[in-house]
Formats: structure tokens, C-alpha cells, sequence
């Protein structure tokens, strides 16, 4: 854990699709933990995931000194504003960051590192 980094080391299986242990091997395979729980999400490769801060969530800004910018800072100060820290993964954060095209690209790179 670093200040802009997290590297996660995980794995996650299906306890309730678990096959009996004398069978594990031959149904679960390279897909699954030793105990036959079959593998649906994680690390199966033994290298980190290593996940970058996209983004820092910030209160709303000041609104000045005077009586009337009190209240307007107390409104501010409950709204919450998404301020971008690493805009080569801005497309990340959905729709309002990305056009289709866009999104396209990077699932066909995925796709292709994937092979």
C-alpha cells in the first residue's frame, strides 16, 4: 500500500459449486483451489494486481467570508466533487468519462493482452 498505488493479492472461490474432494483434481483442474472450490475471481497467476488512484473525492469549494457565504459553505461543504489525479485512467469512471469509441479501444486491448 502506497499513497497512490494498492497492489492486491486475492483470490475467490465458490464455496457452494465445491465438487467432492476426491474429484477436485479431475473436474476443478488448474480452475479451482485444492479443496474442489472452483475459481471465479482473482489472482490465479501469482502477480498483483496493482491498482492507481483515478481519482480523489473532495468537498466543494469556499464560497468566500461573508454572512450569506456561511450558508452557501455549509451547502459546499456536504456537496462532494470527483477530482481527476490520473487522467490516462479517467476512462475508467464510466460513461461521463469516456465516449464508446473510446471504451471500445481499451476492451480490445484487454482482449488482445489477454491471448
Amino acid at each position: 500500500l502506497w499513497k497512490d498505488e494498492f497492489w492486491i493479492n486475492d483470490r475467490g472461490y465458490d464455496p457452494d459449486d465445491a465438487v467432492p474432494e476426491e474429484n477436485a483434481s479431475e473436474e476443478v483442474g488448474d480452475k479451482g483451489d485444492s479443496e474442489g472450490m472452483p475459481f471465479v475471481y482473482g489472482n490465479r497467476r501469482g502477480v498483483p494486481y496493482k491498482l492507481q488512484k483515478v481519482s480523489n473525492i473532495r468537498a466543494g469549494k469556499d464560497a468566500g467570508n461573508t454572512e450569506k457565504a456561511a450558508l452557501a459553505n455549509v451547502e459546499l461543504s456536504l456537496a462532494l466533487e470527483r477530482e481527476i489525479a490520473n487522467s490516462d485512467l479517467e476512462w475508467t469512471l464510466g460513461e461521463d468519462y469516456r465516449t464508446e469509441e473510446l471504451y471500445q479501444e481499451k476492451l480490445k486491448a484487454v482482449e488482445k493482452a489477454a491471448e
